[in-house]
């Protein structure tokens, strides 16, 4: 009887601390995560501050920061530019990755091995001061609008041992396009040690800036009424219809397309696959992934030799083309 009494003592007792510990760490974490808070929030009221003197105003409705996800979190986030700037709205803005003392500069001196941005209920918009009389604007908000809502997905990773970096972007306008872009680059283990303050044009990385390689690349276009509005923008402007206009862009594309089938017939098939997209234009999928890295002197190459070089480029990185 008196053992059974002790068990039950010592389960007691096991439980009592268990919970002990998990209030000591629900306090502790609390404790940090409104310090967090406190010194985002006056991180953030300094950096207004800042951006008022520049002519930069920004505000925000909250903000957040989570210690143990290593994210903040920047609730209707607002940057209004003088008037030839456009005023930016991010509706939520979460950054992962940083320290959670990542505000204070002097707390994040160097670049994060792994890093991600989402934003999403993004909107940019164009007054009409801004536009005046510039028909480059012009144009475009008669394609865009003069309010463009978006969303965002961006994010990075590097090996600091094995020197690569691969990294993501998605980016999506609603009714006109979303993309996607793939990038993998090699001998990046120095961007570990870059100071966040420090320009990657310096002289003291210059040279490693010139040894990284890009090791593959894929971009993916889907088009979801961009194309329709431009050729409705083009045809009004013209007077052509969007059939007409399509076929005169497949002319022109077929007229490269025999120019080049001379030099090498696998240009001839990414034209076809151009023209394609041109007659229906879905997805188009552009991608490169070299049996070796691409370097420096790569495309360096493009720029000092001869008319050939784009071409010889091109074939090195094995570019691939595919529509829909």
């Amino acid at each position: 009887m008196k053992l059974a009494i002790n068990k039950k003592r010592g389960n007691v007792s096991i439980i009592t601390i268990i919970i002990l510990i998990t209030l000591i760490v629900a306090g502790l974490y609390a404790y940090i995560d409104n310090q967090a808070d406190s010194q985002a929030e006056q991180s953030m009221l300094s950096m207004v501050e800042d951006a008022k003197i520049q002519g930069v105003d920004l505000s925000y409705d909250a903000i957040d920061t989570s210690p143990l996800a290593r994210s903040i979190t920047l609730q209707n986030f607002k940057i209004q530019g003088n008037e030839q700037e456009p005023d930016i709205v991010l509706g939520k803005l979460v950054i992962s990755g940083l320290n959670w003392q990542a505000f204070s500069a002097k707390n994040q001196d160097h670049l994060p091995l792994s890093m991600s941005i989402d934003i999403s209920d993004g909107m940019i918009i164009l007054d009409d001061d801004m536009i005046g009389n510039d028909p480059d604007l012009q144009s475009f908000v008669d394609v865009m609008g003069n309010e463009l809502h978006f969303s965002t997905h961006a994010n990075y990773n590097m090996d600091e041992k094995t020197g690569l970096l691969t990294a993501l972007i998605q980016q999506s306008v609603n009714d006109n396009f979303s993309i996607k872009a793939n990038v993998s680059l090699g001998n990046t283990g120095w961007l570990a040690y870059v100071k966040t303050n420090e320009s990657l044009l310096s002289d003291n990385l210059t040279l490693d800036l010139l040894a990284t390689t890009l090791n593959s690349l894929s971009i993916s276009f889907n088009n979801t009424g961009l194309i329709e509005k431009i050729r409705t923008v083009s045809s009004k402007q013209t007077g052509l219809s969007n059939e007409q206009l399509t076929q005169q862009a497949v002319t022109q594309l077929r007229q490269m397309q025999s120019a080049l089938h001379d030099y090498n017939p696998v240009y001839s098939l990414m034209i076809e696959e151009l023209i394609k997209f041109t007659q229906q234009p879905n997805q188009l999928l552009i991608s490169i992934d070299p049996e070796q890295p691409l370097t420096s002197d790569d495309f360096l190459k493009v720029f000092m030799g001869s008319q050939s070089a784009p071409f010889d480029l091109m074939k090195k990185a094995q570019l691939f083309i595919r529509a829909n």
